[in-house]
């Protein structure tokens, strides 16, 4: 065979091996074409024989490597606007490289690794999309999350609106004692991942049903007609 070839490729990729005598030949596929397109890990034999019926073999082993797949991106999904966030690939390769592009952000540092940081601007929406190139030059899809970009100032632990009980475990209560009008409630985690997002019916009381959310220390932000405020809660 021709030495002008590639032994391995990525999945999804081919490789074309060449026949380099001037003779009868077949190739274990069964062709006798002076070349042909391999897309399969696994030996490759070529049988070549003369006018005189003399023999000459020669073989190959193809190995084809798969491609990386990224399995998420850990950080928050709902920063505040003007602020730098971390944001990291779940279970990363350490011999892979990562190209990070953002949308409505700016890319502080580690561009090429698995942990960038990012600073937001103020726009409501943006997005991460990376994709990984592992140490055989393979690459991934390219992997996006839409972050939700909080462009207003909310007040910590605000006491015109009540939330009871706290720790919770089935149904959560909010109050309005200012008769603020209220019109939206968000649960954000630990990660700053969104996990709840209603719409508030009545404007002053409202239950919320949390049954079947895990266990765990979560962020409330509550909307309402004239100031946004944030809260903690312990989900039991």
């Amino acid at each position: 065979m021709d030495n002008n070839y590639s032994s391995e490729f990525c999945e999804g990729d081919s490789t074309v091996l060449f026949a380099d005598c001037n003779v009868n030949f077949v190739w274990s596929t069964g062709s006798n074409d002076d070349k042909i397109k391999v897309y399969e890990e696994g030996w490759i034999f070529l049988v070549a024989t003369n006018n005189d019926g003399c023999q000459a073999k020669d073989s190959i082993y193809i190995t084809v490597h798969n491609s990386p797949v990224i399995s998420g991106i850990q950080g928050s999904l709902n920063p505040n606007a003007n602020t730098t966030n971390t944001y990291s690939i779940e279970n990363p390769n350490p011999n892979s490289i990562y190209i990070w592009e953002i949308s409505n952000g700016v890319l502080k540092t580690g561009q090429n690794t698995p942990q960038v940081e990012i600073e937001w601007s103020g726009n409501d929406k943006g997005k991460i999309c990376v994709f990984e190139t592992n140490k055989y030059n393979c690459s991934s899809e390219n992997y996006c999350v839409n972050v939700d970009i909080i462009t207003a100032t909310y007040e910590i632990e605000n006491q015109s609106v009540i939330i009871y009980p706290n720790p919770v475990s089935d149904h959560l209560f909010i109050y309005s004692k200012d008769k603020l009008q209220l019109s939206r409630i968000t649960i954000v985690n630990y990660f700053g991942e969104k996990i709840m997002s209603k719409k508030l019916i009545l404007k002053h009381k409202n239950s919320i049903n949390i049954t079947d959310i895990p266990s765990g220390v979560y962020m409330i932000y509550i909307e309402s007609n004239a100031k946004k405020i944030m809260k903690k809660i312990i989900k039991i």
